[in-house]
């Protein structure tokens, strides 16, 4: 997650994948849909019984941002 940079380029440069990277608008709408949904994600994730079920929790949660932002 990052506002005001690309977050994706950044993420890459750290061995993340683009698909697991978001840019948000850095005002207080993005900036709480964004802790929104990352506490959603990590609950979800501690749920997750396997690898299979915690990639599908983050591919929700990247798919709900881009769609929000």
């Amino acid at each position: 997650m990052g506002a005001n940079i690309d977050a994706i380029n950044v993420a890459d440069r750290f061995g993340i994948q683009a698909e697991r990277a978001i840019n948000y608008k850095s005002d207080s709408i993005g900036t709480q849909y964004n802790y929104n949904a990352l506490s959603d994600a990590l609950s979800a994730v501690r749920k997750s019984k396997s690898r299979t079920e915690t990639s599908a929790v983050l591919n929700v949660w990247t798919q709900t941002l881009t769609r929000l932002m």
